[in-house]
């Protein structure tokens, strides 16, 4: 008689499509589709975000500026044609960026696929670093406001302190 060994760990129920959850939408998707997903995700929560403005745009054709009647904002959603370059910057060497700029059709460069998501990312992620600084400096001035008003000055005891005589 055979004994089963109970140790052996059952890879048969492994998830082999390898299904993982959305982290916008928190659905399950397998992994042959989650890119598409998550792009296709981020473009309809993106296109839920409202960027508006009171003033119309002095440039001509960066920003879409369509009037939306119901909030009397200006749409300052960048005007993106859907034949656009892909624009990204060409490195020479590993550690130099060109001034030349990737002219090939967006929808068909493979080279650079979503870099000025990525490039927005980034520079997103540098301004929160600054707005987190500029934070830690009003923070740090009204610190020392308050212990400059706090501090007796020389004037301010020859001035208003009286002593019993």
């Amino acid at each position: 008689k055979a004994i089963k060994d109970n140790n052996k760990i059952d890879t048969s129920n492994d998830e082999s499509d390898g299904m993982y959850f959305c982290i916008l939408c928190n659905q399950e998707i397998s992994q042959k589709t989650y890119t598409r997903h998550i792009d296709k995700c981020f473009i309809r929560f993106e296109s839920q975000v409202s960027y508006g403005s009171n003033v119309k745009s002095n440039i001509e054709g960066l920003f879409c500026d369509n009037y939306d009647r119901t909030n009397n904002l200006y749409c300052k959603r960048l005007k993106i044609g859907p034949d656009e370059a892909c624009g990204c910057p060409l490195e020479k060497d590993l550690f130099e960026v060109s001034d030349e700029l990737c002219t090939v059709p967006k929808r068909l460069c493979s080279k650079h696929f979503k870099w000025d998501r990525k490039h927005r990312a980034q520079i997103d992620l540098e301004r929160l670093h600054e707005l987190m600084r500029y934070e830690e400096l009003v923070e740090k001035e009204n610190r020392l406001r308050t212990a400059i008003n706090e501090r007796g000055s020389v004037a301010g005891l020859l001035l208003h302190k009286t002593t019993a005589h």
